[in-house]
């Protein structure tokens, strides 16, 4: 369910009220997927107006999704099952130069890894890991809709680090186990994805699209984290 003119201001307000409150031109989302072995809860909320200055914008979200071997709903704990919480805060604001179809977003993003059973994907079984990280992303937008774009292009390059923590701690990280190696995960990674959109005649439209994808690690002895990797096709996580 996503409200797209929200107004968190209304909604405490005790004239005229309405639901859903809106005129603001916030946004609220609230997303829940469930099937057998799966479930998650997303929402979000942006205030496109922060400080009364357009597109100067404000998101804050939070997730919990649960992924398990077995049923879901009959919570076996002999089944195994990888559990994720986190949510993030991010600030987008538009450019002046190259010129004002660029945007640039700093986000912040923290997420818990909570492991139980779960030995097939990942080089731990069990645990609870923590990943926070730091988002910079530089877009260029000049599609002309947001649902079925017929013209225009749509670029994004962003840059994800995590803190150094082995470069602060005296532990020799070789010989630690791997639930203790990459109990706060660290790495640096670099995402770019390119659109373009022709429209050939009336409403049939030729997309040309790339994505790219780079990983990287600050420590020989730890090497690549077990989370946030790339995998080919993708799987929500």
């Amino acid at each position: 369910v996503t409200f797209s003119n929200f107004s968190a201001r209304k909604l405490f307000s005790p004239k005229n009220f309405q639901f859903p409150p809106s005129g603001d031109g916030q946004q609220l989302s609230l997303t829940m997927t469930a099937y057998n072995s799966f479930i998650s809860f997303n929402g979000s909320f942006t205030e496109p107006w922060l400080g009364g200055k357009k597109p100067n914008a404000l998101s804050l979200g939070g997730f919990y999704s649960k992924l398990s071997r077995g049923n879901i709903f009959e919570n076996n704990p002999n089944d195994g099952s990888l559990k994720r919480v986190g949510g993030f805060i991010s600030l987008a604001r538009r450019l002046r130069w190259p010129d004002n179809f660029f945007v640039h977003t700093a986000s912040l993003n923290f997420t818990k890894y909570d492991l139980t059973n779960y030995a097939s994907d990942f080089i731990v079984a069990d645990g609870k890991f923590y990943n926070l990280s730091l988002t910079n992303t530089l877009s260029r937008n000049s599609t002309d809709a947001p649902i079925y774009p017929r013209r225009g292009s749509n670029f994004q390059l962003s840059f994800e680090i995590t803190p150094p923590y082995s470069s602060f701690s005296n532990k020799v990280y070789r010989d630690l186990e791997p639930a203790e190696k990459f109990k706060f995960p660290e790495y640096f990674k670099t995402k770019f994805k390119a659109e373009w959109y022709t429209t050939i005649v009336g409403d049939l439209v030729l997309k040309t699209s790339a994505k790219m994808g780079w990983m990287g690690f600050y420590n020989d002895d730890i090497g690549y984290a077990p989370f946030e990797r790339f995998e080919l096709g993708g799987d929500g996580f």
